[in-house]
C-alpha cells in the first residue's frame, strides 16, 4: 500500500491578494494613491499592505477589489491571467475565435480602413 505526500497549497491568502492587487495596479497604470483614496486610507497603509506588513481586513479587500473592478475571487486567486490582469471584458459569444473578448467595430479591419 503506498501512500500519497499530501501537495502543499497556496494558502497565504494575505500575500495572494497584496500580489494580485500589485499586479494590477501595475498591468493598468494606476497609481497606489488612488487606490488609497478609494479606501478612505492614507497612501503609506496602502504600502504597508502591499508589501505584507499590514493585515487586509474584509473590508480592505472588498473595496480594492470594488476599485480594480474585479471580484474578490480574483484577488484571491494564486495566480492571474492577463484578461484578469489588464480587465478585458468579455462580450461576445465565448465560442468565437477571440474567446469571447471585445473587439473593435466596424471599420477597423485593414481591407476597410486602407491600411
Amino acid at each position: 500500500m503506498t501512500m500519497k505526500t499530501p501537495v502543499a497549497q497556496d494558502t497565504n491568502y494575505q500575500g495572494r491578494v497584496a500580489r494580485n492587487v500589485n499586479q494590477i495596479l501595475q498591468a493598468r497604470g494606476l497609481k497606489k494613491k488612488f487606490l488609497a483614496e478609494a479606501m478612505g486610507v492614507a497612501p503609506q497603509v496602502i504600502a504597508r499592505h502591499l508589501t505584507g506588513k499590514a493585515v487586509w481586513s474584509i473590508d480592505d479587500v472588498c473595496n480594492a477589489a470594488r476599485f480594480l473592478h474585479v471580484s474578490i475571487e480574483t484577488l484571491l486567486k494564486p495566480s492571474l491571467t492577463a484578461v484578469e490582469v489588464l480587465g478585458y471584458e468579455k462580450t461576445a459569444d465565448p465560442d468565437w475565435d477571440n474567446g469571447g473578448l471585445r473587439v473593435a467595430g466596424s471599420g477597423f479591419e485593414p481591407e476597410t480602413s486602407g491600411l
